[in-house]
């Protein structure tokens, strides 16, 4: 008989069954799929982490590679053992906000800190934000990598803050056009379907979702970019 741990490495095994096995609600048969199987899609293992339980999240957080739409959808669940798991994974990809995320929870969390200090990618920004919550023995060796010649930190870290800066500018400029158009269907110079339309030609799922709450005047609050 098959198990999940034989069946979770194969590459051709169908994928209703990948998935099935991968959505159980007993983590002992939904782990080895979740940890291992190349059959699992970004978008299978997306609905996962937002469908099922922790126990499932942390076997995901432990995949040989991990993307960062995978690593921002696990971070937001918020559950720390999960946050340790994916800092401890050396093949696990962070976007500057989830690193943040991250970090903010590491303040309190010595497991969390020591995973973080030993992982290739840390920024000299980050760093700076961690260094004053770590023991000397973790300041000591946080100093040590970063005065490793081949590091480049500051350098990585002044790219980071220059990329992020002009992100905020695009997504503020992308709104005020947003804003701009609500108020012009508002007023009656423009047809709310028509313009819902083209956003949904254009693919920007995040404008189209500002628009249509805007014109229901929900809150920003309310949506989530």
């Amino acid at each position: 008989k098959e198990t999940p741990e034989r069946v979770a490495p194969i590459d051709h095994c169908p994928g209703q069954v990948v998935r099935r096995l991968a959505s159980d609600e007993q983590a002992e048969v939904a782990t080895p799929m979740l940890e291992h199987s190349p059959v699992l899609t970004e978008t299978d293992l997306i609905g996962i982490v937002e469908m099922m339980l922790p126990d499932h999240n942390r076997a995901i957080s432990r995949r040989k590679q991990l993307n960062e739409k995978l690593t921002d959808v696990l971070a937001k669940r918020g559950d720390i053992e999960t946050m340790r798991s994916m800092a401890a994974n050396p093949g696990a990809k962070f976007s500057p906000k989830t690193y943040r995320l991250v970090v903010e929870k590491a303040k309190t969390d010595t497991h969390l800190q020591e995973s973080l200090v030993s992982r290739d990618d840390l920024t000299h920004i980050i760093s700076l934000q961690l260094s004053p919550f770590l023991s000397d023995e973790l300041k000591a060796r946080l100093k040590a990598l970063d005065e490793k010649p081949e590091g480049g930190s500051l350098l990585d870290s002044l790219s980071e803050i220059s990329s992020e800066a002009e992100s905020k500018a695009k997504q503020r400029k992308e709104r005020a056009a947003i804003y701009s158009l609500i108020e012009q269907v508002r007023a009656g110079n423009a047809n709310a379907s028509e313009e819902a339309l083209k956003l949904t030609g254009a693919g920007d799922t995040t404008a189209m979702t500002h628009f249509v709450a805007g014109i229901a005047q929900l809150p920003d609050s309310s949506v989530e970019d």
